[in-house]
């Protein structure tokens, strides 16, 4: 639903705008609206409640929390244009932002203003309703005036922190191009801070099997290695996510992101600007390029993942790492050799399975298809931090390590929610976007097109952009903790 806010006026206005993202866990945004308008500080509160399933938090092992990453769109009435909200941020905490957190809530803000996060105050599991929150939008700062009328709209993105901590990379195993501690392979490598990393076949340096890059370094350390706090998405961009954001660009820069797969592998999206839709909305997004992706995650306030946060990510911070295992913890994986409910909110694969990879069939699932009530890390095929299919289903796009295109020319900024006209993601510190073939760029995590052995935690195999939009390409982003 889309209305109009007229700023001039000083009515309570009974809504604004919503996305309702629908997928796996049912996250929603509802009961938005207008009030505490400021005319001399030029801000108003924006004010929602958002709702998903099974959630957590907890203070031992993981240590961590899952949270929805908050951000608003407007447009001036009249103009074609959705431009990104500046959320107000002075120090984090909601009542000195301006920020209104429900009970049982904690709001933080993002330092640059893009977005904020929602997550659980205290411990729990289950689901949750966090009503009545507002965020302050400064409204002046992006250039509307009190007398001008826009379109306001709220967006959720599911997210789960990983919390700063050491962690290995490669599992000691055979895993095709994996990392190890020279000069012995089965000996996984310690990232213990965010410092630069020798890359040499020295006793004691990181090195890989094979020749899945230059073989040189070092890893830079503005490059994020995984040490830090950072919060990853919990699942792949859906296809009900990426038909909205399409939505929402300006029609050159749909054309240029729109991937024209309906009809292809299980790809659903289809229509014309601005009314893409998806019939198969909860369904990881297959078809993305990783330009599409890093596009996507610029536009949302988010950034692309290193391929050492995925290790992070998928392993867990002091965990000891298992020979060829895959990103949920086990060397044993029980294929999809079917689909359940197709197409629906339920969908799912035949009974017993917890990941999807190439066995003469391309089964492309919904996000979290594993996951149900009292399933345990292995059923679901979660990562230790609770991050769905990161092994499988489709490829994990991201930053690789394995030339200077990537190494030295990344950086940990999250986007800046504008693309530019010709809707590529236009981030100073991120590698170079415009060649798809970048050698800044590779894939993680194995595909749904992949043999098991592709999609075990450790593997390297896509250690450059060897594809563009494959029936088997996907994405996810990270945003760096505040």
């Amino acid at each position: 639903m889309k209305s109009i806010l007229t700023l001039k006026t000083a009515l309570l206005l009974t809504f604004i705008a919503s996305f309702n993202v629908v997928f796996a866990n049912n996250i929603a945004v509802n009961n938005t609206k207008i009030h505490g308008k400021n005319v001399a500080s030029d801000f108003q509160l924006v004010r929602f409640d958002v709702s998903w399933e099974n959630s957590w938090r907890v203070s031992t092992n993981q240590n961590n929390w899952d949270a929805a990453w908050l951000f608003i769109k407007f447009r001036k009435n009249g103009s074609q244009n959705w431009q990104h909200a500046t959320i107000n941020y002075v120090d984090g905490t909601a009542a000195n932002d301006g920020h209104t957190q429900g009970s049982g809530a904690t709001i933080k803000a993002g330092t640059d203003g893009k977005g904020a996060f929602i997550y659980r105050s205290a411990n729990g599991v289950g689901n949750v309703n966090f009503t009545s929150n507002s965020l302050r939008w400064n409204y002046g700062a992006d250039g509307v005036a009190d007398g001008d009328s826009v379109n306001v709209c709220v967006f959720a993105i599911e997210m789960v922190y990983v919390p700063q901590g050491q962690f290995y990379l490669g599992s000691g195993g055979s895993d095709i191009g994996g990392f190890y501690q020279a000069p012995t392979i089965s000996n996984p490598y310690l990232v213990s801070s965010e410092a630069a990393i020798t890359v040499g076949t020295t006793a004691g340096n990181l090195y890989y099997t094979g020749s899945y890059g230059d073989n040189a370094g070092p890893i830079p350390a503005a490059f994020p290695k995984g040490f830090n706090a950072f919060y990853c998405m919990k699942y792949e961009i859906s296809q009900g996510q990426y038909a909205e954001f399409l939505n929402y660009l300006s029609s050159n820069q749909a054309a240029t992101r729109f991937p024209n797969a309906n009809g292809s592998f299980r790809h659903t999206i289809g229509g014309t600007y601005p009314n893409y839709t998806a019939t198969a909305p909860n369904r990881a997004c297959n078809y993305l390029s990783n330009i599409d992706g890093m596009a996507y995650a610029d536009w949302s306030g988010l950034r692309p993942m290193s391929e050492l946060e995925y290790e992070k990510a998928c392993r867990g911070a002091n965990q000891t790492a298992v020979a060829n295992e895959f990103a949920f913890g086990s060397t044993t994986a029980v294929n999809a050799g079917g689909v359940l409910n197709d197409g629906t909110a339920t969908e799912t694969g035949d009974a017993g399975s917890n990941i999807t990879y190439y066995n003469g069939l391309n089964i492309l699932l919904r996000n979290g298809a594993f996951a149900g009530a009292g399933t345990d890390r292995q059923a679901s095929g979660a990562t230790y931090y609770g991050i769905m299919e990161m092994s499988g289903n489709v490829l994990e796009g991201c930053v690789v390590m394995s030339f200077p295109q990537g190494r030295d020319n990344f950086i940990a900024v999250n986007g800046n929610g504008a693309l530019d006209a010709n809707g590529n993601p236009n981030v100073t510190g991120w590698p170079l976007t415009g060649d798809q073939t970048s050698y800044g760029l590779g894939h993680r995590g194995g595909s749904m097109g992949n043999n098991p052995s592709y999609c075990l935690l450790s593997v390297r195999y896509y250690y450059y952009e060897q594809v563009n939009r494959q029936y088997y390409s996907g994405y996810r982003a990270v945003r760096s903790a505040n």
